[in-house]
C-alpha cells in the first residue's frame, strides 16, 4: 500500500509547489523585476500546480461525499447565476481565485485515497518547507524592519510605495507593532496568517525534537509581531496555550478551556483598548463599516446570490465589500446563507472524520479549524490568496487518508 502510484507523484509534486509559491511569492516577485516573464506568469504559478493535483485526482478513484458534491453543485450555480453581473474578466478571476479555488482543492484533494506512508511523506516534505519558510521569513523581516518601507517597497515593486499600489499589487502600511514587514511573500497579511499555520504544523510535527520546536515557534512568533497582524498574533497565543495544557491531560479540561476564554478576552482588550484608543480602534470601524452593510441594499444576495463577481477582489470596489475584514459575511454574500452553511459544514464534517479516528480533536486539523474559525471573525481569510487555501489543502490530504481507512474497514 505504500507504493508510490503516479497519481499520487502528481499530488505530491502539485501540492509541494501550490504551497512553495504562496510562501515565497515576495522573491519570485523580486526576481520578476529583473526577469519580466517571471513576473508575467507568477500570478498564474499556483494554478499550474493546481493543474498537477487535477491530473492526479482524474487518474485516480474517488470516494465523493453527498456534502461535497451539494457544496460544488451550489457553487456553480451560483457562478452561473451571478454572470448577469460581470464588473470585468478580472473580476471573474479574482473570485475564481479566491472562493472557488480553496474548496475546489479541498474537494478534489479530500475525495481521493492516499495511504498513511503517502499521508506521512507528504507531512514530512510540507513540515521541511515550512520549516524552511519560518527560517528565511526571520531574515526577510528582520532586514525589512531595518530598512524600512521605502527600501521594503522598492524591492518588491521597484519603486516608493505606501499605501496600496494598484500597479505592483503591494499593501506598504504600519500598524500598532509598527511598520509592518511584507516578508517572503510581499503581503503583511499573508505572511503573518501563513507564519501562525506554520507554527501549527511545527508543534504537531512527529519529525522535530522538543527543542527546534521551540525555536521554530518562536522564530514564527517574531515573524508575526513584524508582520503587525494583530489577528494571527492573538490566534497564535492561544494555540501555544491550548497545547501547551493539554499535556497536563483530562484532569485540567475545564481549567484549559476557561483559561483560552479568558486569555483570548485578555489578549482582545489589550489589542484594542491598551495599544489604542477605542475611538481610533480597528475593531470600531470594522464594527461600523459591518453596520453599513445592512444599508448597502446588497442584503437580497444573502438569499439570492447574484454578485459573486461582483465582491471579488479585483472588481474595483471601495470600502467595506473591497476588504471585508469577515470571512463569513465575504462568504454570506458572495455564495448566500446556503454557501455559508454548506461551505462551513464541508469543512467540519472532514475535520470531526479526522478527530473521531485520532480520538481527540487535539490535532493539526482541529486547531488549523479553530484558528480558521477565529480568524474569519475580523479578516477575511479569502482576498489575496491567504490562508484558508493553504489551511483546506492539509485538510483535505489528511482527511484523503482517512479514505483508505473507512474503505478497508
Amino acid at each position: 500500500m505504500g507504493k508510490k502510484s503516479s497519481n499520487y507523484i502528481f499530488e505530491k509534486i502539485g501540492i509541494f509547489g501550490y504551497v512553495a509559491v504562496l510562501l515565497f511569492n515576495g522573491i519570485i516577485k523580486h526576481i520578476g523585476l529583473s526577469i519580466s516573464i517571471l513576473e508575467r506568469i507568477r500570478p498564474f504559478l499556483p494554478e499550474v500546480f493546481m493543474v498537477l493535483i487535477l491530473v492526479g485526482w482524474i487518474v485516480s478513484k474517488k470516494y465523493i461525499k453527498k456534502i461535497d458534491f451539494f457544496f460544488m453543485f451550489w457553487v456553480v450555480s451560483v457562478m452561473l447565476f451571478s454572470t448577469s453581473n460581470i464588473p470585468s474578466a478580472n473580476s471573474v478571476l479574482s473570485a475564481i481565485r479566491d472562493l472557488v479555488e480553496p474548496f475546489v482543492l479541498l474537494f478534489v484533494i479530500s475525495s481521493r485515497r492516499i495511504t498513511t506512508v503517502q499521508k506521512k511523506d507528504i507531512d514530512l516534505m510540507l513540515e521541511r518547507l515550512f520549516a524552511v519558510f519560518i527560517l528565511i521569513g526571520i531574515t526577510y523581516a528582520v532586514v525589512q524592519r531595518i530598512n524600512g518601507s521605502v527600501w521594503t517597497s522598492i524591492y518588491f515593486a521597484g519603486h516608493q510605495v505606501w499605501g496600496v499600489d494598484t500597479i505592483s499589487g503591494i499593501r506598504v502600511t504600519s500598524g500598532s507593532f509598527g511598520f509592518k514587514v511584507l516578508g517572503t511573500t510581499a503581503s503583511a497579511e499573508t505572511f503573518g496568517f501563513y507564519n501562525m499555520l506554520a507554527m501549527i504544523v511545527v508543534i504537531f510535527s512527529n519529525n522535530f525534537k522538543k527543542f527546534t520546536k521551540i525555536v521554530f515557534v518562536s522564530t514564527a512568533f517574531i515573524n508575526i509581531f513584524f508582520s503587525g497582524m494583530k489577528t494571527a498574533f492573538i490566534v497564535a497565543i492561544l494555540i501555544v496555550y491550548i497545547c501547551f495544557m493539554s499535556r497536563f491531560g483530562k484532569q485540567i479540561k475545564l481549567f484549559a478551556k476557561l483559561g483560552s476564554a479568558i486569555l483570548l478576552l485578555a489578549l482582545f482588550y489589550y489589542m484594542t483598548f491598551v495599544l489604542s484608543d477605542w475611538e481610533d480602534s480597528s475593531v470600531l470601524q470594522r464594527l461600523i463599516l459591518w453596520k453599513s452593510l445592512g444599508d448597502s441594499g446588497y442584503g437580497m444576495n444573502i438569499l439570492i446570490p447574484t454578485n459573486l463577481f461582483f465582491f471579488s477582489a479585483k472588481a474595483g470596489n471601495t470600502g467595506i465589500i473591497s476588504f471585508w475584514d469577515n470571512s463569513y459575511l465575504y462568504l454570506i454574500f458572495s455564495s448566500g446563507i446556503v454557501g455559508l452553511i454548506l461551505s462551513i459544514n464541508m469543512i467540519y464534517q472532514k475535520v470531526k472524520m479526522i478527530a473521531y479516528k485520532n480520538r481527540s480533536w487535539l490535532n493539526v486539523d482541529g486547531i488549523i479549524a479553530l484558528s480558521l474559525a477565529l480568524c474569519s471573525i475580523s479578516t477575511c481569510l479569502f482576498l489575496g490568496r491567504n490562508y484558508v487555501a493553504v489551511a483546506l489543502v492539509i485538510i483535505g490530504y489528511h482527511y484523503a487518508e482517512q479514505n483508505l481507512i473507512m474503505t478497508e474497514q
